[in-house]
């Protein structure tokens, strides 16, 4: 076996070194004290312009996520069911909400 074939076998060997990969924020929680700009600094929505399968973007807490305008109206339905649903346990708990406005907070 010459030089050149034994280079090509080191190099066919040797593990594939592959660049760290890009970390992915999966969970989002408010934060402790509130941002400026309430709530426009929590959450955006916006149109994307000409793409009709991403047509919308929604921005929670500066995490963009693009979607098809089947996936943001099921977003809205869910969270209008939710937030009924909430305003029914908390209403039990004593505490008025009618979701037009903003909770008032513990530290408050």
């Amino acid at each position: 076996m010459g030089k050149g074939s034994r280079n090509r076998t080191a190099r066919a060997t040797r593990p594939q070194v592959r660049p760290a990969a890009k970390a992915t924020v999966s969970v989002t929680h408010e934060p402790s004290i509130p941002l400026p700009g309430w709530p426009g600094s929590h959450v955006h929505t916006e149109l994307t312009g000409a793409d009709i399968d991403e047509c919308l973007a929604v921005t929670i807490h500066g995490i963009m996520h693009y979607l098809h305008a089947d996936t943001a109206n099921e977003l809205r339905v869910s969270l209008e069911k939710t937030l009924t649903d909430f305003g029914a346990v908390i209403a039990d708990m004593g505490v008025p909400w009618s979701g037009d406005r903003p909770l008032p907070k513990p530290h408050q």
